[in-house]
């Protein structure tokens, strides 16, 4: 692609797997930074490194151009998911230059539980949810009962949070959804406090950079989902849980309002992730072949 104007913020036109993944890679050649805004491990894409597939479901596409990397404070963090990221590209000599707000919030162990859990109490009319907590961690965000990257790496804080909301969970799990937690804060302490030392080294404040930095390097902005998943515009309540048009890369990354350029991505052929209404599904043998040649099954969920 010649002729790019940046800032560029990259979404998804349909309901998710749209190909923003392949076109932000190519893309990601004439930026300085690409920057993942929304959303978290439950949006996936596939890179090919030295003819090895990928799947990446938090590192920017921009991973393989060597390029700036950032993870925005509207970003949640699945720690396991990012290192296993993070180590597969440094085992292969290619070593993130990422940075990570240290706003961005933290999927916990419970929220992966009451996800499940919330699912199982829905029965048939379950979302689909792919059990990943995404959902939940964006509800303690907004509630006040979050754990940052901030917390994260700090060893004292973390401690003090789990002890602080984690009995709050426990009941939720267990006294209203039914559930039985295996979880403990002794053993969410010991595994998160060692993710939380390898990850500090990328803690950063992502808005600043982008403020200090938009108006003389090349930002690419990088969407997940898909826009009929909006939580607000999307078709509701079958959608994810944050806003996924362009609109939302202001307040998402925390830089100021202006022009910027959108490059929203669509294929020939309607796909859907998650359940919800898809009035154009093909129940047929064409719908059957293009599922199959198209290779049509999400990254995360597959």
């Amino acid at each position: 692609m010649k002729n790019i104007n940046f800032p560029l913020v990259v979404i998804g036109a349909q309901w998710g797997d749209e190909g923003k993944g392949k076109a932000v890679d190519i893309l990601a050649k004439q930026a300085d930074y690409t920057v993942r805004f929304n959303g978290g491990n439950n949006a996936g894409h596939s890179v090919v490194v030295n003819g090895e597939k990928f799947k990446l479901s938090l590192l920017p596409s921009g991973i393989l151009w060597k390029k700036q990397l950032m993870l925005s404070q509207h970003v949640v963090i699945n720690p396991a998911v990012l290192l296993k990221e993070i180590d597969f590209f440094i085992k292969r000599g290619l070593y993130p230059k990422l940075t990570i707000d240290s706003r961005a919030h933290v999927v916990m162990p419970y929220h992966q539980e009451l996800d499940a859990a919330t699912e199982i109490w829905k029965g048939k009319k379950a979302t689909g949810s792919l059990h990943l907590g995404i959902g939940y961690c964006y509800e303690d965000k907004n509630n006040r009962f979050g754990i940052r990257m901030e917390d994260l790496i700090d060893k004292k804080q973390l401690k003090e949070k789990l002890t602080e909301f984690f009995p709050i969970k426990k009941r939720q799990i267990e006294l209203v959804y039914g559930q039985k937690t295996k979880s403990t804060v002794e053993t969410i302490y010991k595994e998160f406090v060692i993710y939380g030392q390898r990850l500090k080294q990328y803690v950063g404040d992502v808005s600043t950079i982008t403020a200090e930095k938009i108006n003389t390097k090349k930002f690419l902005f990088e969407g997940a989902h898909g826009t009929f998943l909006d939580a607000v515009f999307g078709t509701y309540p079958y959608t994810t849980a944050v806003n996924t048009i362009s609109g939302a890369v202001f307040a998402y990354v925390g830089f100021p309002p202006q022009a910027i350029n959108t490059l929203g991505i669509v294929k020939a052929y309607t796909t859907r992730v998650g359940n919800g209404p898809f009035p154009t599904e093909l129940f047929n043998q064409t719908g059957d072949k293009i599922r199959s040649v198209g290779g049509e099954f999400g990254t995360v969920s597959k």
